[in-house]
């Protein structure tokens, strides 16, 4: 059917074939109705109701868009499903699934196959387990909604998107309702299934998803990227559009003439050498977001986030403990740049989005100070407010919280772990969103407050039952409502909660765990998942946890995280070294030059992939190695650049691991020897202060 697709009725197994018509058995369909039942074709019917302009009062599906053509099938007193063929893009052939159940107490249930022959797959976004791949990975039945990591399988980074490393593709709506479970007990399956809304007004089951397929990984990629370029079109009014508008970029099969016609095109610059990025910029007075946009990107890579460790003798953030923290930081040469980012407690209550009076006398010279010594101001935010401020009364008054179901009074629930009841801001009201805009403004205008974090609550954070001022699918559907409305007037530091991919050059920081070995333990393989669906721009978090005052992480976790984070995308630094000890100090210091030696360069020439294509910074094994099985089922190593493989140690006590060597020549970094890939190497030794980094040599550079 639609001849790119094969449903037999038996089994209701659904079949998709590749452009070299080769058949792979993708999904079995219906799998909570009956086996015996056989449907009816209601595609005749459905084509005369379009063709003759009528109407009929069904359920009917949001993602399809425009389609060539589709297959009806009812099974009677049960479901419809369609088949929708959906335009190709390129060479991505994809088709819209959809069902719709006659009554409320059916579960509609879909399950895509992760067979041998689809290689490996990975997705969803940030997962408690690191869910990279997913073969590896055991989920029940669960609604697929933001929650707190390790106490629910699912993240605040959240992406309803998986792919094979074969090119095979599943994507939900981010509106849809429905739980997915992920290989329950090891069946080797993503499965779908539909349950109630005890938001909506309709009850009526439904089930929609969309299954592609393409030539190889890089179309999947680019695939998934045209809505990251879509919102952050939408979310920045259009003021980053020509940032994406490459339609003429010259074909190459040289690589660097390659990166520099895109970074000629990207960013309106002559490149002379591949590491000439932002002093090379040369835009248009009209464009200078253009510049913006390039040069965040850049400084995020270039330099941590430092959010100010307190001691037992200071336990409140204060413009003392600030400045005292941003001292250190000059004093012992850790770097001078990036931003000091101050966590929700800048405010006396959750809400007043005012400096507490109290422990902040000056604010403007806290910023001028930052400024003076190289660093910008930044602070947490997020949409909670407490009771006990006077903006909670009228907030109330004006309806700019969200409201109880079917009622007028404020939706309360709780703000840090029960300390303070609050009511939730209401981003889908324009005026709250003004409200809260002005109040930024006045930090931007009087304080120099340079951006903002947003802290995202998850979907348990929300009151149980609660209205929107505008009718959304779900709690973690405001989520964009919180970033376009910060966007308006500062795009955003970073987030720690999405469900879709972020806009450049706002980065998404993983989730914390509330042990830190654990939290460690799965970084790499939470980054890999994030990036490798499409959020290139990832902060792997805090060196070893955020720490309570007068706390300081474990020397060996924090030692083991440095090596790990200098070798990421971007991080951030709570704890400053020294505190721990003078050697971690030294050690540190070592690794700040790796990573100014080894992974900035390669980070440079990777940003224009990354925001043209949304291609990983960080990449999985399999990324580069497509045709090597092993390199899909590895999770604790990544590639930095076309070349640099990263083994880190992400475990307590252990001095000795197994590396996975991909096909070819490595030359290990660390005693300089040659070694053959295609294998593992056994029983590697790895002291404390060491990292393992192994150099991919083209037979070329031998000569």
């Amino acid at each position: 059917i639609l001849n790119r697709l094969k449903f037999t009725k038996n089994g209701r197994i659904l079949h998709i074939y590749n452009d070299e018509g080769k058949s792979t058995k993708m999904a079995e369909l219906g799998t909570n109705m009956g086996s015996h039942m056989n449907p009816k074709d209601c595609t005749r019917y459905l084509h005369y109701i379009h063709e003759h302009n009528k109407t009929i009062i069904t359920p009917r599906p949001e993602g399809g868009g425009t389609y060539e053509d589709y297959v009806c099938l009812d099974w009677t007193h049960q479901a419809r499903l369609q088949l929708r063929k959906l335009y190709d893009i390129e060479d991505v052939h994809c088709s819209l699934v959809w069902w719709v159940g006659t009554h409320d107490r059916l579960t509609l249930r879909d399950c895509v196959l992760m067979g041998e022959e689809d290689g490996t797959w990975w997705g969803g976004g940030e997962m408690t387990d690191g869910g990279y791949p997913l073969n590896k990975t055991n989920i029940p039945p669960t609604p697929m909604m933001t929650g707190e990591l390790g106490r629910r399988p699912w993240g605040k980074l959240l992406r309803r998107v998986w792919m094979s490393s074969t090119a095979s593709l599943l994507t939900l709506p981010n509106y849809s309702h429905v739980k997915v479970s992920i290989n329950h007990n090891d069946n080797g399956k993503i499965c779908m299934e539909s349950f109630p809304d005890p938001m909506a007004k309709d009850s009526t089951p439904t089930l929609e998803y969309t299954l592609c397929r393409a030539s190889n990984m890089t179309s999947l990629f680019r695939y998934l990227h045209k809505d990251a370029k879509e919102k952050l079109k939408e979310l920045t009014n259009n003021r980053y559009e020509v940032l994406y508008e490459h339609n003429n970029v010259a074909e190459s099969n040289d690589d660097d003439n390659e990166t520099k016609s895109v970074l000629g095109e990207i960013y309106n610059i002559t490149i002379d050498t591949d590491r000439e990025i932002v002093e090379k910029v040369k835009v248009s007075l009209e464009e200078p977001l253009i510049q913006n946009v390039l040069e965040r990107v850049v400084n995020r890579i270039e330099h941590p986030v430092w959010i100010p460790w307190l001691s037992s003798d200071q336990p409140d953030l204060s413009q003392e403990t600030v400045l005292d923290y941003v001292r250190n930081i000059v004093d012992k040469d850790y770097g001078i740049g990036g931003h000091v980012l101050l966590p929700p407690t800048w405010q006396a209550k959750p809400g007043t989005l005012e400096f507490d009076s109290k422990h902040f006398s000056d604010p403007k010279n806290v910023s001028e100070t930052l400024e003076s010594s190289g660093f910008k101001l930044a602070l947490s935010i997020h949409p909670f407010v407490s009771v006990d401020i006077p903006a909670f009364e009228m907030g109330t008054e004006e309806g700019y919280w969200l409201k109880q179901k079917d009622s007028e009074l404020p939706a309360l629930t709780q703000y840090m772990s029960n300390v303070y009841p609050a009511a939730v801001t209401d981003f889908t009201n324009p005026r709250a969103s003004r409200w809260y805009l002005s109040n930024l403004k006045k930090l931007q205008g009087s304080y120099k407050v340079e951006t903002f974090h947003l802290q995202q609550p998850s979907s348990d954070k929300f009151p149980t039952f609660h209205d929107y001022h505008e009718c959304i699918s779900s709690p973690d559907a405001s989520m964009a409502y919180f970033v376009k409305a910060i966007s308006e007037i500062s795009v955003p530091l970073s987030i720690d909660g999405s469900i879709g991919t972020q806009s450049t050059p706002t980065f998404l920081t993983v989730g914390e765990y509330t042990e830190g070995w654990r939290g460690l333990e799965t970084l790499i393989a939470r980054v890999l998942s994030l990036g490798s669906t499409g959020s290139p721009f990832v902060d792997v978090g805090v060196i070893g946890g955020l720490a309570n005052p007068g706390n300081i992480p474990d020397r060996e976790l924090y030692i083991r995280w440095i090596q790990t984070a200098a070798f990421m995308p971007a991080f951030q630094i709570n704890t400053l070294p020294h505190v721990i000890g003078k050697d971690v100090e030294s050690l540190s210091k070592v690794f700040i030059k790796k990573r100014q030696e080894l992974v900035l360069p390669r980070l440079h020439e990777d940003i224009p992939s990354a925001l043209k294509y949304g291609t990983p910074l960080a990449k999985p094994l399999i990324y580069l190695f497509p045709d090597d099985k092993e390199s899909g089922q590895i999770s604790d190593q990544w590639m930095l650049g076309n070349d640099l493989l990263v083994a880190p140690v992400v475990q307590k006590g252990v001095r000795v691991r197994d590396i996975y060597l991909p096909p070819g020549l490595w030359r290990d970094l660390l005693d300089g020897n040659l070694r053959l890939g295609g294998k593992y190497i056994n029983g590697y030794k790895v002291p404390l202060t060491q990292l393992p980094l192994f150099e991919h040599i083209r037979p070329e550079d031998l000569a």
